[in-house]
């Protein structure tokens, strides 16, 4: 994957969601350059990968001031996007939690104490695992094998109508078939797998 299919995959997201959401692009903040992504995350010790430094090359998440309501940030259902700035306060925040590594940079949100989160641990340059963090589970999963695989989820699912808007205008998804869709695009990721 090369930055600029990465780039056009989540330009495609973003038309699926700017098609069902009018006000969602008034709350997207411009791409900032990968220098500032590295100073930004080296403060608090962590070394981006390729897939960070993209992400937030293409868009710096949501703006998200007090009242704006989650429907119209939502990038995934009940999820939007950190700026880097948010993801490293979530990070300060959620940093001192028994089940937190202080390797994992949350960069989506709920706005209710879940998050999505990057595990930069490895020394893998371009892909690191995607966990999911509920305040209310005592584990960590590993949902997704790489922010690469977790946005071609997206994108299928999408794309397949699994994730859609219902006629309220709220983002919706399918659970069982979206199980299925993740299961065959991450294969190696246990969470997918029934017995």
């Amino acid at each position: 994957m090369s930055k600029i299919k990465f780039h056009r995959k989540l330009d495609e997201i973003l038309s699926f969601v700017e098609a069902g959401n009018n006000n969602f692009a008034k709350h997207l903040n411009k791409g900032v350059d990968e220098n500032y992504i590295k100073e930004q995350l080296l403060d608090i010790n962590i070394s981006p990968n390729s897939e960070i430094l993209w992400l937030y090359s293409w868009k710096n998440g949501m703006l998200v001031e007090k009242g704006t309501p989650l429907d119209d940030i939502q990038f995934f259902p009940g999820y939007h996007f950190l700026s880097i700035d948010d993801a490293i306060l979530q990070y300060s925040l959620i940093k001192g939690d028994d089940r937190w590594n202080s390797s994992w940079l949350p960069f989506m949100a709920n706005g209710a104490g879940d998050y999505y989160m990057v595990d930069l641990s490895a020394l893998e340059t371009v892909k690191a695992p995607v966990l999911s963090f509920f305040s209310e589970e005592s584990e960590c999963d590993i949902e997704y094998e790489c922010i690469d695989k977790m946005t071609s989820t997206f994108l299928e699912g999408f794309r397949k109508k699994i994730i859609y808007y219902d006629q309220y205008g709220y983002l919706e998804m399918d659970d069982d078939k979206y199980c299925l869709l993740a299961g065959n695009i991450n294969p190696t990721i246990d969470f997918w797998k029934y017995d």
